[in-house]
């Protein structure tokens, strides 16, 4: 899935899922939470199910 966003925005999702290993701060865990739930919506609109927690990588790409 492809999600368009501004630069200093991308990099703040990119380092809440690049930190998940270590001690995660909250605002992390609920920003992955948004994201998840933005995920699992998108799904349901395509009839598919999402699962949670399947986000293994976030990517930057230039435009």
């Amino acid at each position: 899935m492809t999600i368009l966003l501004d630069d200093d925005r991308a990099a703040v999702v990119k380092a809440a899922y690049d930190n998940r290993q270590g001690s995660s701060e909250i605002e992390d865990i609920l920003l992955r939470c948004k994201v998840d739930d933005l995920c699992a919506a998108c799904e349901a609109l395509r009839g598919r199910k999402y699962l949670r927690n399947s986000i293994k990588c976030v990517e930057i790409e230039g435009a």
